[in-house]
């Protein structure tokens, strides 16, 4: 997709996502098993060509938006924003999102992430819902999306094998804003 989206608060800065971010350190994120106990797919045999591919498919998609995390002080990155699918009819999109940097967790900058990627969702993209699919046990998400207005729709019991066990799976989702 040809749409370039930018927004930035105090700390960070979300970005169209640059092909030439795919590097080592991206990598190396996929392979920590810190950053990746509650990602759904993590897989230790990624590659830089796996993640080259998979990225090229999302900016060449229409119905996906992906955005790399900076941090602007250091001009880092730190972390993805998957916007999609996205089902423009309906004006609704799936998120997701990775702070990789494991060194940058537990420092509020999911919740800024958070807040920054549905201020895109619903100004810029025109949506009108958001909603994720989050492993019932990482409670350090649920916080957050709480935090930014996400509401819990229903639970998914036993849906997603991970690391050997199945997971119950929360459903989330924000609406945009009435205007009063």
């Amino acid at each position: 997709m040809d749409r370039q989206l930018c927004a930035e608060s105090g700390r960070l800065a979300l970005r169209t996502f640059d092909l030439a971010l795919v590097n080592e350190r991206y990598l190396s994120w996929l392979h920590d098993e810190r950053v990746t106990r509650f990602l759904l797919k993590p897989n230790k045999d990624t590659t830089l060509d796996d993640i080259r591919s998979y990225v090229r498919g999302l900016l060449e998609s229409p119905d996906d938006t992906f955005l790399s995390i900076t941090e602007k002080a250091t001009g880092l990155h730190i972390g993805n924003v998957r916007l999609g699918p996205i089902d423009w009819r309906s004006g609704v999109c799936q998120y997701s999102m990775m702070i990789g940097d494991f060194s940058r967790h537990g420092q509020g900058l999911g919740s800024e992430t958070v807040a920054l990627a549905l201020g895109l969702c619903f100004g810029e993209l025109k949506l009108r819902k958001v909603f994720l699919d989050v492993v019932e046990e990482n409670a350090a998400a649920i916080r957050i999306y709480e935090k930014n207005g996400f509401q819990t729709e229903g639970l998914l019991r036993a849906h997603k094998m991970l690391g050997g066990k199945l997971h119950d799976m929360r459903i989330m989702s924000c609406f945009r804003p009435e205007k009063g």
